[in-house]
């Protein structure tokens, strides 16, 4: 059975379980307190099982298929009179096997060889069919292009496992367009650091996933930068490999490689797949304006604005602005953590869609919308 449907059956499970306890004390202090009422108290206690499954059917269903698109607007002296109003198109966390159905996964992901041992391997995705979720990412890219971005930046984890989940999706990953192309970086997935492979044959999977993205047409940004220019204007765009605090994260990042070419004196973008690289080093390190990041996918949860990775990651989504003291040049200097499109472990969003994120630069707080 696939791992992600027993965990999900493991979860509603246990979320039932935890319904009957609490409706069998509300209903014996009702016997306790209020004989007659006892059976009218557990009897409408009952429904609250109901809850579970329809949060579990809504997140696998609604909550993976729609999406949510966020508008956000920078303001700084620091950006040029020609790149205001620029703007820019954040995607982050596609995890292409996501989108896939659970028995597409099983055939083409997890299809293990006996010829390597007992620890198997990852074998390449079965060429020539048409993943069955196609039309949901098609979606996603007509809402990304409807936007008309300048840019568009991708922060990382476009798969999950291996390169070969891009199969089936390149025509549709290969129409997204902005006028000044689509940028990408690496993030802990896309080293294939969950699979077999990750020792014996990392480089070389590496590889493959930076040149399949080259052959969409985007441009992959491994600890380097490039300055967009618009006329006698310029804004700096620079990304680097996955680099996090987080031991069990792979860091391959060089910070310092790839700002190097930007100047410090114009508005600066760093696409950092962790946001805990931002305080860690990009702050007090760098001169970057605003930051990039994903990762977190906020767990898939939102509770009225709440996610339970606020436990883990100090900026775990939304915008960040600095404290006073790593301001540059008295301006304000900004983190933005997109949420993802695709899943990681469980097949569901309960609360919080997959996030296309528009944010529009502005030259000065005066012309803020």
């Amino acid at each position: 059975m696939n791992l992600a449907l027993v965990l999900v059956l493991l979860i509603l499970t246990a979320s039932e379980l935890f319904i009957l306890f609490i409706d069998a004390i509300v209903a014996a202090m009702a016997a306790l307190l209020w004989h007659k009422k006892f059976i009218t108290w557990y009897k409408y206690g009952l429904y609250g099982l109901l809850v579970p499954l329809v949060f579990i059917l809504t997140g696998t269903t609604c909550g993976i298929n729609g999406y949510k698109i966020n508008r956000i607007c920078i303001q700084s002296p620091a950006v040029p009179e020609s790149f205001d109003g620029y703007r820019i198109v954040q995607i982050s966390d596609m995890h292409l096997q996501s989108f896939r159905t659970a028995g597409e996964q099983d055939k083409v992901s997890f299809r293990i060889s006996k010829s390597v041992g007992s620890r198997g391997r990852f074998v390449d995705m079965v060429q020539g069919s048409e993943p069955k979720r196609t039309s949901t990412l098609v979606k996603f890219v007509d809402a990304i292009n409807s936007l008309h971005p300048d840019i568009i930046a991708f922060t990382g984890d476009l798969v999950t496992f291996l390169p070969s989940e891009l199969d089936g999706f390149e025509s549709v990953l290969s129409s997204l367009k902005a006028k000044d192309g689509v940028y990408s970086v690496f993030g802990n997935h896309d080293y294939a650091s969950y699979s077999p492979y990750f020792i014996t044959k990392a480089d070389s999977i590496e590889n493959s996933l930076y040149m399949r993205q080259t052959a969409l047409g985007w441009t992959v940004l491994r600890n380097e930068g490039i300055n967009v220019v618009r006329g006698t204007d310029s804004i700096g765009l620079a990304g680097v490999d996955n680099i996090s605090v987080n031991p069990r994260f792979v860091s391959k990042g060089n910070l310092s490689h790839a700002v190097r070419n930007l100047n410090r004196e114009n508005f600066n973008i760093l696409l950092s797949h962790d946001p805990t690289h931002w305080e860690a080093q990009v702050l007090p390190e760098t001169s970057i304006d605003l930051m990039l990041a994903g990762h977190t996918h906020g767990m898939q949860l939102g509770i009225f604005g709440f996610t339970p990775s606020r436990f883990i990651y100090k900026q775990d989504h939304g915008l960040y602005r600095c404290d006073k003291e790593f301001e540059h040049n008295g301006n304000p200097r900004y983190l933005y953590v997109n949420t993802g499109l695709g899943q990681t472990l469980l097949p569901m969003r309960i609360g919080l869609r997959p996030e296309i994120t528009l944010i529009t630069l502005k030259s000065c707080p005066e012309r803020s919308e």
